[in-house]
């Protein structure tokens, strides 16, 4: 990213609320993440853009790798698909493991990225802290 920008081809997701800029290149989508007291509550879940479900075309797919780029630290974390109104995917437990390590708080912004030929594995990276 230059400049803090997320590229060109940058879109806003009016369906997360949270969910800053949007942006594609080549095979990687990156998109940052404006963390609220929602994402951090016990039960919280962090859903993936539907810009980017299409990744996710194996919908047996049921744990995904969340990768810290700044400890390398790794989360196995549960995948979920739901179709109540629409699809949705939520990533479950491990997420909640990696917001008490890294000592996420509302106001925090995250850089997600995520490889359409690994789509095992997310990388998060905090850009910003309150």
């Amino acid at each position: 990213m230059e400049n803090g920008n997320v590229g060109t081809n940058v879109m806003r997701n009016p369906e997360v609320s949270n969910s800053l800029p949007l942006a594609h290149r080549g095979n990687i989508a990156y998109w940052e993440f404006k963390v609220l007291d929602s994402t951090i509550e016990l039960n919280g879940f962090l859903e993936i853009p539907k810009e980017y479900h299409y990744i996710f075309v194996d919908q047996s797919q049921n744990e995904i790798i969340l990768a810290d780029n700044d400890s390398k630290q790794t989360y196995v974390c549960d995948i979920i698909f739901t179709h109540q109104t629409n699809l949705e995917i939520v990533i479950g437990r491990g997420w909640l493991n990696y917001v008490r390590d890294v000592n996420l708080k509302a106001g925090d912004t995250l850089v997600f990225l995520l490889y359409e030929n690994h789509p095992e594995k997310l990388h998060v990276c905090v850009v910003d802290r309150v």
